[in-house]
C-alpha cells in the first residue's frame, strides 16, 4: 500500500508541475483555472452520484467538507494572483516549500501522527533548499518585490490547511465526493472572479482556445489526488509533496 501511495504522489507531483506551468503561461490565470475546474466538476459528477450515499452526512461532516471547499477556493484564487505577480521559478518553490513544514506540525498536533528525528531533519532540509533555490529578496524601498513571495506564502498555508482538513473529511465522505466538493468550491470562487472581470465573456480573447484545450488535459487530474487521499494515515505525510 505504501508503494502505491509513493507512485501516486510522484505521478500527481509531475502532473501538478505541468499544470502549474500551463497556468503561469496562460494570459488570464483565473479563466484558465475556471475551465480546468469546470471540466473536473463535469468529469467527476457521475462518479460522485454513485458514491454519494457512502458518506456520513451529519452536521460535523458537512462543516468539514465546507471548510475544505473554502480552503481550496482560497488556494486557487491566491494561486492565480501569485502567478500574475511573480515568476514560476520564484513562486512555485515558496508555496510548495512551506507546506512540508506546516503539514507535519499540523498532523502531529491535530491528527496525533508521529515523525522521527531524521524525518524532521529531512523536512527542514527540504524547506531550506527550496528557500535558497527561490532566491527570495525583500526590499525596503517598496512592496512590489515582496508581493509575489507573500502571495506564494499564503498559497502554501492554504495547501497545508486543506491537506489536514481533507484527511479529517475522509472520515465522513469518500475521496471522490470530497474531490468533487473541492472542485465545486474552486469553480464557485473562480466564477466570481472571472465573471466579475468580464474576461470570460470576451469573444475575441485569444487565450480561450488554449484554456479549453489545456483544461481538458488537466481538468480531471484530481483522480490521482483522490486515490492517494484514500490511502489512510500515510496520506497527510505524503500529500504535501504535491498538494
Amino acid at each position: 500500500m505504501f508503494g502505491i501511495a509513493i507512485l501516486l504522489v510522484l505521478g500527481s507531483g509531475f502532473l501538478h508541475s505541468v499544470w502549474n506551468l500551463y497556468t503561469k503561461k496562460s494570459l488570464n490565470k483565473n479563466v484558465f483555472l475556471w475551465f480546468c475546474q469546470l471540466v473536473a466538476v463535469i468529469a467527476f459528477l457521475p462518479w460522485t452520484i454513485l458514491e454519494w450515499d457512502s458518506g456520513s452526512w451529519d452536521g460535523t461532516g458537512i462543516l468539514i467538507v465546507l471548510a475544505s471547499m473554502l480552503l481550496h477556493g482560497l488556494y486557487v484564487i491566491l494561486l492565480a494572483a501569485a502567478y500574475s505577480a511573480g515568476d514560476l521559478s520564484q513562486v512555485y518553490p515558496i508555496m510548495r516549500g512551506i507546506s512540508p513544514l506546516l503539514v507535519p506540525l499540523l498532523a502531529v498536533i491535530f491528527l496525533q501522527e508521529q515523525l522521527s528525528v531524521i524525518g524532521w531533519l529531512g523536512v527542514v532540509s527540504i524547506v531550506l533548499g527550496i528557500v535558497l533555490l527561490s532566491d527570495v529578496k525583500f526590499k525596503r524601498d517598496g512592496l512590489s518585490s515582496s508581493k509575489a513571495p507573500l502571495l506564494a506564502l499564503a498559497v502554501g498555508v492554504c495547501i497545508a490547511g486543506y491537506i489536514i482538513v481533507d484527511k479529517i473529511a475522509l472520515d465522513y465522505v469518500s475521496p471522490v465526493v470530497l474531490n468533487e466538493a473541492t472542485n465545486i468550491g474552486n469553480l464557485l470562487i473562480l466564477s466570481w472572479a472571472t465573471f466579475r472581470s468580464g474576461a470570460i465573456r470576451k469573444k475575441t480573447n485569444p487565450d480561450l482556445p488554449l484554456h479549453y484545450g489545456r483544461s481538458r488535459c488537466f481538468g480531471a487530474m484530481g483522480v490521482g489526488s483522490a486515490n492517494s487521499a484514500s490511502l489512510g494515515e500515510s496520506a497527510p505525510s505524503l500529500r504535501f509533496f504535491y498538494g
